[in-house]
């Protein structure tokens, strides 16, 4: 519950509702926080490459280098951002709806979604 907020047990409060704990402390119960909560790994591990280009400038850095660390970064990202977000949200067993698979390999490069079923 918003700290300062005395709501009864029962109230809604945004698309939560107030409901009385184990301990008899009142929280906010929200529906789908498994869901907000997988968004919010998948964010945060998702790499800000503008913001890398303008701390660079600021620095009054050199360009070159990190346009080039910039490259070096986006690319392994597309390898492993679907791996690590998928052992992140696999240790919170967190929902994932669907499978991304992807072939490895640069000759045979691919990948596919599968829906959940």
């Amino acid at each position: 519950m918003p700290l300062g907020l005395d709501l009864p047990v029962g109230a809604e409060y945004g698309s939560g509702k107030v409901v009385l704990g184990a301990d008899g402390a009142r929280m906010l119960q929200v529906p789908l926080w498994r869901s907000y909560l997988a968004g919010c790994i998948l964010l945060g591990i998702a790499p800000c490459t503008a913001m890398v280009l303008v701390w660079g400038f600021l620095a009054k850095g050199n360009d070159g280098h990190t346009l080039v660390m910039v490259a070096i970064n986006s690319l392994s990202m597309l390898l492993f951002y679907g791996p690590l977000g998928g052992f992140l949200l696999g240790v919170g067993k967190l929902p994932v709806r669907g499978r991304l698979s992807c072939s490895p390999l640069p000759s045979t490069w691919r990948c596919r979604w599968s829906p959940a079923s």
